[in-house]
Parts: C-alpha cells; sequence; structure tokens
C-alpha cells in the first residue's frame, strides 16, 4: 500500500473508531433514562427501525466530482434495445 493511501487509512478508521465511541457513549447515556416499561415499548413497535445507517451519511459527505458508483448506474446501464 503507498504512504498517502496507509496514512489516509490509518486516520480514517481511527476517526471512525472515534465516532463508534461516541455514538457508543451517547446511545448509552440515553438509552438508560428509559423505563423498563419504556424500553418494552421502543422494543415492540419500533424494532425495525432502530438502526444507524452511517453510510448515507458518509455519501452525503463525498467531495463533489466524485466518480464512484451512483445508486442510478442500474438505469442508466440497462439495454434498452
Amino acid at each position: 500500500m503507498q504512504p498517502a493511501k496507509n496514512q489516509v487509512k490509518t486516520s480514517a478508521t481511527q476517526k471512525l473508531r472515534d465516532l463508534v465511541t461516541a455514538l457508543d457513549a451517547v446511545l448509552s447515556t440515553h438509552v438508560d433514562e428509559f423505563t423498563p416499561a419504556e424500553v418494552r415499548y421502543v422494543l415492540e413497535n419500533y424494532k425495525g427501525k432502530l438502526v444507524f445507517n452511517l453510510q448515507t451519511d458518509f455519501e452525503r459527505a463525498r467531495p463533489i466530482g466524485h466518480t464512484g458508483p451512483s445508486p442510478f448506474d442500474f438505469i442508466l446501464n440497462q439495454d434498452n434495445s
């Protein structure tokens, strides 16, 4: 791996680790404030929605002009014959 690429990998990995650690701390603090009845209610009614999608946040932060895959590539690449 190239030195610059290795540096990006190292810094990005550390920042991601720091982000996840910070999120875990905030979530733990707030979840601890729920009563047992509230926890049961949330699990029974929102279980499928209790997920963070960091991918969307990172895609929004992607630099303008990024040439990576687009969510619309499947449309543009369809054979229209």
